[in-house]
């Protein structure tokens, strides 16, 4: 689901075949009729590739946390690179090709950020290795971009397990490729969370997917909302190129009420609650940045601009012990197992904020020069601010 959970992928990473990385270029123009692409990652060499259907869509994105890579042998890395935890991938569909960007995430010691690795195009049939990563102490992956081999994409079926959401309708969009899943809340509360998965042939046929309705936290009794869900990641290729596998099964499984109570497994309960905790944590800290901060004294708009980013990318998106005793003050059903394994939740609500700020950030950094106004800048935060205040408030 797009912008609100990324897959995670336990990946060992080797890469013996080392290509030299073209560096990034200017966008191609967008073709009259895109090809089918697929984006390609090598784990190691000699490995199966993984492989992710690229939107026919100009910009259609997706993201990877890479929590399990291999460092080079015998490597015994300082600073930055000795803290790198995991690794963020994402790539979006550019003309006939992918704009491919990789971030180390540091934690622990005083790196607490992502810090960008690298960042190339590539076009269809071409691939890369990147050899960033070894100033970090990390054999370099291998990324590409192939054909898609035309697919049908039928509905599937739809299960619902729940009483409180009620199935609107389900529509094929074939520029994903992706489902649109439409829900409205049938019940007399606000829901803050559900969880839909999808099957195929009875087996997981994509990530389970959760819906946060994005700047408005919550779908209030009677509200319709969209989920996109995604799928086609997996294995195969043929003559074609990728050979994508649809799931044939839609599930509604479980929704998160606003005040805490909910319908269907208390596992997906207790998750989406951490995860929200983290997002709410991190909002509080992201209005207090907001609310406190001021230009620096005679700066130009570029230079305030790069001061509020840096300040923003010091906000921690680590679960650490006094923020995981509050959660526990908030939930004490939970056992001790699952307060443990909520940390995990905790922190993808806290990087999610930090995240949309930062893109938010570097959106408006393209837009500026050394002739904006610095006022343009002051008038940004002001708006970011209320704006999370709204989100605040309706949580």
């Amino acid at each position: 689901m797009r912008l609100r959970a990324l897959p995670v992928l336990s990946l060992t990473l080797a890469a013996l075949s080392l290509l030299v990385a073209r560096p990034a270029a200017g966008s191609p123009p967008e073709p009259a009729n895109p090809l089918k692409l697929s984006f390609k990652v090598i784990m190691y060499e000699g490995g199966a590739p993984s492989y992710y259907p690229l939107g026919d869509e100009e910009g259609a994105s997706m993201g990877h946390v890479i929590t399990h890579f291999r460092r080079l042998p015998g490597a015994a890395p300082e600073g930055r690179a000795a803290t790198v935890r995991k690794l963020l991938l994402n790539h979006s569909r550019e003309g006939n090709g992918a704009r491919v960007s990789v971030f180390a995430h540091g934690e622990g010691g005083a790196w607490t950020e992502e810090e960008k690795v690298a960042e190339y195009f590539v076009a269809e049939g071409e691939e890369y290795t990147v050899m960033e990563l070894l100033s970090y102490g990390i054999e370099p992956l291998k990324v590409g971009v192939v054909r898609r081999a035309n697919a049908e994409v039928p509905p599937p079926s739809v299960s619902n397990r729940t009483t409180s959401v009620e199935v609107v309708s389900i529509e094929v969009k074939e520029a994903g490729p992706t489902y649109e899943l439409r829900l409205r809340n049938n019940s007399g509360k606000r829901i803050r969370a559900v969880e839909v998965r999808m099957l195929k042939n009875e087996q997981p046929g994509g990530s389970r997917s959760r819906f946060f309705s994005g700047v408005e936290p919550c779908a209030a009794p009677g509200e319709s909302w969209t989920m996109t869900l995604e799928f086609g990641w997996n294995f195969k290729v043929g003559e074609g190129g990728h050979q994508i596998e649809p799931p044939n099964r839609v599930i509604v499984d479980s929704a998160l009420f606003a005040d805490g109570s909910y319908e269907g497994d208390a596992g997906f309960a207790a998750r989406a609650a951490a995860e929200d905790f983290g997002r709410r944590a991190q909002l509080a800290r992201a209005l207090s940045l907001l609310e406190s901060w001021r230009a620096p004294a005679r700066a130009s708009a570029l230079h305030a601009h790069a001061d509020l980013t840096a300040r923003f990318k010091t906000l921690r998106t680590t679960a650490d012990d006094a923020l995981m005793t509050q959660f526990a003050r908030l939930y004490p059903g939970l056992s001790s197992a699952e307060t443990a394994g909520a940390s995990a939740a905790v922190e993808q609500g806290l990087r999610h904020v930090r995240g949309r700020v930062l893109l938010d950030l570097e959106r408006l950094g393209k837009k500026l020069s050394s002739e904006t106004d610095l006022d343009s800048l002051r008038e940004w935060a002001k708006q970011r601010a209320e704006m999370v205040r709204r989100v605040m408030a309706a949580r």
